[in-house]
């Protein structure tokens, strides 16, 4: 595997809107090849296959972060517009430009599952992916595997298949294109523990190809979910989840087993809720803020929810990282 020792060639810092949790991206949703150590979040960014970058990223006030420093790492100079698309791609994907909106501030005044999620989440904010064809891959690897362990399976992909990145402070793999896996071959995906989902990362991979996903990616989210329904294995609601994750802009709101259960505990008495009723629900109770409060329930589900007397037998994996070659 490509291994490219790094040297330092910017510094820089984020400003967020709003008070923001660095601590909470330190250790929530750290999902290869997000990385974090002792304090420090990294992020392996590459805009073409020939431009790979490690992001370093501290701040002095982790739990109420007004500034966030970051440096960056390469093997070549760095080109104003490879700068910029860095700056850009750290602000959207740690969604520094999105605090909580008042509209989920009047909802939880009359809703105390709200109320205590918002409590104990309200100032973080979760990660989007950078890269499509990424978010598609994460979303394979937690078909029919509870969240904890798609960390281990994408950082497998990114450590088996991926070009390396060395710095002092560790090695750091870039999450794999698709070109790299078809050349890996779907050995090497079973080698990683995908199981039944490294066939469909692999047909998955061959297809994006194949119809050319790559020129399609300037188009709005609403020309992007037919185009990316041609891919194999990909219908309407992987389509939908896969914008939904990368831009954070919800065409509908996304409902898995995981939500229907908490709906379940915490709506419905318990009863059985299937996915369609559960659409509906959070549509007519939340409104355009379903997707940002299905968030808010799913993340530390466990820790905000024992308070009010709720004991889930499902846990959120929010917290789940892969152990990483440090």
């Amino acid at each position: 595997m490509q291994q490219t020792k790094a040297r330092l060639i910017l510094e820089r810092s984020l400003i967020p809107i709003g008070v923001y949790s660095f601590e909470f991206a330190c250790t929530h949703y750290v999902i290869p090849p997000w990385y974090s150590n002792e304090g420090k979040l990294y992020r392996v960014l590459r805009f073409n296959n020939d431009d790979v970058f490690l992001v370093s990223m501290h701040s002095d006030n982790p739990l109420r972060s007004t500034r966030i420093s970051y440096s960056v790492y390469g093997d070549k100079e760095l080109s104003d517009l490879n700068a910029k698309r860095i700056e850009e791609t750290l602000y959207r994907s740690l969604q520094l430009v999105a605090p909580i909106n008042a509209k989920i501030q009047d909802i939880a005044k009359d809703d105390p599952v709200v109320l205590a999620a918002l409590n104990h989440n309200g100032i973080s904010r979760g990660k989007l992916y950078p890269d499509l064809f990424e978010a598609l891959c994460g979303i394979v690897c937690a078909q029919r595997a509870s969240f904890s362990r798609v960390p281990k399976m994408m950082g497998c992909l990114a450590y088996a298949l991926a070009p390396h990145i060395v710095i002092d402070e560790g090695e750091f793999a870039a999450f794999p294109r698709p070109d790299e896996i078809i050349r890996g071959g779907l050995d090497a995906l079973v080698n990683c523990g995908l199981g039944f989902r490294a066939k469909r990362i692999y047909e998955l991979s061959k297809s994006w190809i194949e119809i050319d996903l790559e020129s399609n990616l300037g188009l709005s989210p609403e020309d992007l979910i037919p185009k990316l329904q041609q891919l194999f294995g990909v219908g309407p609601y992987t389509a939908n989840l896969a914008v939904t994750l990368t831009t954070g802009k919800a065409q509908a709101p996304h409902i898995d087993s995981y939500v229907c259960a908490l709906l379940s505990h915490f709506y419905f008495e318990n009863q059985e809720v299937e996915e369609s009723i559960a659409l509906k629900f959070v549509i007519d109770r939340w409104g355009d803020a379903a997707e940002k409060i299905i968030d808010l329930l799913t993340t530390d589900t466990q820790e905000w929810a024992s308070p009010l007397g709720y004991e889930l037998k499902v846990k959120s994996g929010a917290k789940s990282k892969y152990v990483q070659k440090i």
